[in-house]
């Protein structure tokens, strides 16, 4: 009887120590639960320059935190105007280092995405703070003077 115990407490000793190896594999470079693409453009006199493009999984929810994060990563510095409560929350003055100099003639960072619900659903994405994220959105940044 006291054999059999043993054996079925090693038993379960390794079951669980596979499952938690299993599970701390699998969940390396998968972390998040959606997976948002960001490509950063800047308009040239005959094609676009791609200053980013990436894919990561996360659990943000909103736009604004996400892109922070993943900029940081790139090592590309982001800089906003306004406030995350304002109404629209803040809006992209620069990225690295294409930034707006004049506000009213441009160029300016706009950002849209054909994949995102809400902001299809609008015909224009709301501001990077209160677009809300989901599982296989793309977000096109770009840096412009023609809107």
């Amino acid at each position: 009887m006291k054999k059999n115990i043993i054996r079925i407490a090693l038993a379960s000793l390794l079951f669980i120590a596979s499952l938690s190896a299993y599970n701390y594999f699998t969940r390396q470079g998968n972390e998040g639960s959606k997976e948002v693409q960001i490509i950063i453009q800047v308009d040239q006199a005959d094609q676009d320059l791609i200053v980013l493009d990436v894919t990561k999984r996360t659990d943000d929810e909103m736009l604004g935190t996400f892109l922070e994060t993943v900029l940081e990563e790139e090592g590309l510095e982001i800089e906003f105007a306004g406030n995350v409560t304002d109404q629209f929350g803040r809006y992209i003055i620069g990225i690295g280092d294409h930034v707006t100099k004049d506000s009213a003639a441009g160029p300016w960072w706009l950002f849209n995405s054909s994949t995102n619900p809400d902001c299809v659903s609008a015909g224009f994405c709301p501001g990077v703070d209160i677009t809300p994220l989901y599982d296989k959105d793309v977000f096109i940044f770009d840096f412009t003077s023609s809107y």
